[in-house]
């Protein structure tokens, strides 16, 4: 998994503010390319909930979806996560 200086803001379902990750596609499915010889697509990213067990961080497995790039991984996530803070209080 990768990180990145930008902001991530709390996961929209578990709300922990340190789990969330930026992960890119070939990294997230190695597992399942490792015998083809490696991922097979263009590079996605995504931001993830990490639910690494057993001693990762805690989170709840969410994602955002894979995207085109980092910069729209993150701000579809932030956009989520902002929505959800936003109806907190209704």
């Amino acid at each position: 998994m990768t990180t990145t200086d930008r902001e991530l803001l709390p996961c929209p379902f578990c709300g922990k503010t340190h789990t969330a990750v930026v992960e890119t596609a070939s990294h997230h499915w190695a597992d399942e390319y490792e015998e083809t010889g490696g991922y097979p697509h263009s590079e996605r990213w995504a931001v993830m909930c990490d639910a690494s067990a057993p001693n990762g961080p805690g989170g709840c497995g969410a994602s955002g979806g894979f995207k085109e790039s980092e910069a729209a991984a993150i701000a579809a996530w932030n956009r989520r996560a902002a929505a959800a803070m936003a109806g907190e209080g209704e």
